[in-house]
């Protein structure tokens, strides 16, 4: 994983963070699920010791994210959405079609929204799980 790629991720998230439409629902018992049956984190936040949601972030995504982020990144049509979402700012219209266009990455982008902002970083992103 490129530098470069991971700090687009990285501002990708915290763009997110200030936008209450995020992608994909969670579960009924609200832990994060995938339909590729990759890596879901249903246990208790290890990065829950830090501060900011931003740091939060960063711990999700180099900890207990990480593989779920790395399939991301290994999907085109995942990265298609991460690309596409930075011109959208909180345009949900615009996440819509980033979606529809690339509809094979849409579980995998959903998946690590998911594990970031509703298992490993609830309270410091608080209001940013996927409803």
């Amino acid at each position: 994983m490129g530098y470069a790629r991971r700090m687009r991720w990285t501002l990708l998230f915290l763009l997110a963070a200030s936008d209450q439409n995020c992608l994909g629902t969670a579960s009924s018992s609200g832990t994060p699920e995938t339909t590729a049956g990759t890596n879901t984190t249903s246990g208790g936040s290890s990065c829950n010791t830090t501060q900011t949601c931003q740091d939060c972030v960063s711990c999700a995504l180099n900890g207990p994210c990480s593989t779920l982020y790395g399939t991301c990144e290994a999907s085109s049509d995942c990265m298609a959405i991460d690309q596409c979402y930075a011109g959208c700012g909180s345009d949900a219209s615009c996440k819509a079609d980033c979606n529809a266009n690339n509809p094979n990455g849409t579980s995998d982008y959903t998946a690590v929204n998911q594990c970031v902002y509703c298992t490993q970083c609830p309270s410091e992103c608080a209001g940013q799980c996927p409803n």
